[in-house]
């Protein structure tokens, strides 16, 4: 069955039991093959994970570099179609690069998109119900990337804020509990008012990822949300099909954006004990 835009769907791993009335909220739910076990010889179905990296060209300092991910099925009259090609890799490129220069208008200055790279996504087979083994990985090790790309397009907003301050896009699916949510880089301060997310800019993240995931289900490339867990940890191996997207004026903040490195640091010496002060004994922790 062909998927429409903005379907709710989800293709989950054979061996992934989703129960209770989790069922009642897709109207499409289509199978994913994982990695096979027990003598299988199955091939495991896979997705795109595209990162994009954004160098920060004030510090230069690798660290300090931010990256933004999305997750792409292929498929084909429903099916999974693992046959990626290079017009594939290209055509699912163009749209999500076209909605982050959009967006690089009101992110910050110091950053520039540098390179992208897709990455294959497969999922592991689920373990027995209660017997997850120490080390067990939800995603199949997927090495170096399947496909890459040289960028060079600049963020043009004012680059006054912490680096850790961004703004979110929500992935909205069909399981409330399992939106995705995307983390935009370090916002242009020229797009901050009153320490929210000014509403024009709000409007135009929300429409450029919305009209990229809109052309890319038009030519069968899913945007997914992937789900890993469920009620209190048991493992759901299953790709969301994302229903819509939203924005708000609430700046997050992402801690591992922060700079790596000082630059500079200030230390105040504690002034030398004179005769006759006090020892004053602090309480143990």
């Amino acid at each position: 069955m062909a998927v429409a835009p903005w379907a709710k769907v989800i293709w989950k791993t054979k061996d992934t039991i989703i129960s209770g009335i989790t069922w009642l909220l897709y109207d499409q739910v289509e199978e994913l093959l994982g990695a096979p076990s027990g003598g299988s010889t199955e091939v495991a179905d896979f997705w795109m994970r595209y990162q994009y990296r954004f160098s920060d060209i004030v510090s230069q300092d690798d660290a300090d570099d931010q990256y933004v991910s999305f997750d792409i099925l292929n498929h084909t009259d429903g099916q999974v179609d693992s046959t990626w090609t290079g017009s594939d890799f290209t055509n699912v490129h163009s749209q999500l690069y076209q909605a982050l220069q959009r967006i690089g208008g009101q992110l910050s200055g110091r950053l520039t998109i540098s390179h992208v790279a897709a990455y294959a996504q497969a999922f592991n087979a689920v373990p027995p119900e209660g017997a997850i083994p120490n080390g067990y990985s939800d995603i199949v090790p997927s090495g170096g990337p399947s496909w890459q790309l040289a960028l060079n397009s600049p963020c043009t907003g004012g680059s006054n804020m912490a680096p850790q301050v961004c703004s979110t896009v929500t992935e909205e699916t069909p399981a409330r509990r399992h939106w995705g949510r995307i983390y935009l880089p370090t916002v242009g301060s020229g797009a901050v008012v009153n320490g929210r997310l000014a509403p024009t800019e709000e409007l135009l993240y929300a429409d450029a990822i919305h009209d990229a995931y809109l052309s890319l289900m038009g030519s069968d490339y899913t945007p997914v949300v992937v789900s890993t867990r469920a009620n209190k940890g048991q493992v759901v191996h299953a790709l969301q099909g994302i229903t819509g997207v939203r924005t708000d004026d609430v700046l997050d903040v992402v801690r591992r954006r922060r700079f790596k490195n000082a630059l500079h640091h200030t230390i105040q010496p504690l002034a030398l004990a004179k005769p006759g002060d006090v020892d004053v004994q602090m309480p143990a922790a």
